[in-house]
Parts: structure tokens; sequence; C-alpha cells
């Protein structure tokens, strides 16, 4: 039997970017003051602006981690700089490639990660893997345990 473990909170509700501290306070009642990195794509900055706007203020020592491509060295240098600089929480915030760079460097890291999936047809979210390229090779499927959590808009 095969057995893979789903996120703790499977939260789909309109407007659930607009409180995720108080949707997770029964989890992680210390969230809001963690040093939290958002990882999402360049391209959708512009697209959803005032909702990364929202959780930056949502998360006071927040960063915004823009990426433009999605590979393993980049997930690496991710977990690299989320592991140098103590950061506590990362939020994955877009596509599945987004959410599974964030999810991989939660991973390697060992820190929290929300997923906010920016479409109901993605399935990175609850998934134990994350598809990563790498220059001059086929895409690989990278087996992720999800002890992390996940919330839908």
């Amino acid at each position: 039997m095969n057995r893979f473990r789903l996120p703790y909170h499977l939260i789909v509700e309109e407007g659930i970017f607009e409180d995720i501290p108080g949707c997770m306070k029964d989890v992680f009642p210390s969230l809001k003051s963690s040093k939290t990195i958002i990882v999402t794509e360049e391209n959708l900055k512009g697209l959803y602006q005032e909702i990364l706007d929202e959780i930056q203020r949502d998360f006071p020592k927040s960063e915004l981690y823009l990426i433009n491509k999605v590979d393993y060295d980049s997930a690496v240098m991710l977990a690299k700089h989320i592991t140098m600089n103590e950061i506590r929480l990362v939020i994955g915030f877009g596509g599945g490639a987004a959410l599974d760079l964030a999810k991989f460097a939660a991973y390697v890291s060992k820190t929290r990660l929300i997923s906010l999936p920016t479409t109901l047809s993605n399935d990175s979210l609850a998934s134990p893997v994350a598809v990563l390229g790498t220059e001059g090779k086929q895409e690989r499927a990278s087996s992720v345990p999800y002890p992390m959590r996940s919330s839908w808009t």
C-alpha cells in the first residue's frame, strides 16, 4: 500500500488570503511574528499585487522572494537563503512551479510552509512531490514528506 502525508490544514474558502494568521492560529500561534519569506513568480507579482501587499502586511517580518527560474539549483539557493537568514515560515504563492520550489526549499531548510495556490486545478499543495528541472536534464520529481500547511482561495 502506498501512503503519503497530506497537509495538516486544507482550507477552501473565498477570501482566505485576507486572514491567513487567523486561520492558522490554532496550529501556529506565533505565525504573525515569525520571520517569513513569500515565494512567488515574477510574472504573478503584477497580477496579484494587492493580495501580495495584504499578505506582507499580515506578516510584518516578511520579504518577497521573486523567482524567474524554477529548477533544482534555484530551490537549493532558496533553501540556503532561508537557512542563512533564520527564516521560520515559507509562504508559496502561485501555480505548481512556485509551490514546488517553495515546498522543496522549506523541506530542505526544515521550515514551516504555507501553500497558497492561485488556481484550484493545482495539486502541488497536497502532493508529496516537487518537480524541479536541472540544466540540460529532464525535470525530476523529488519526494518531499508533507508535514506542512496549505490553504486555498
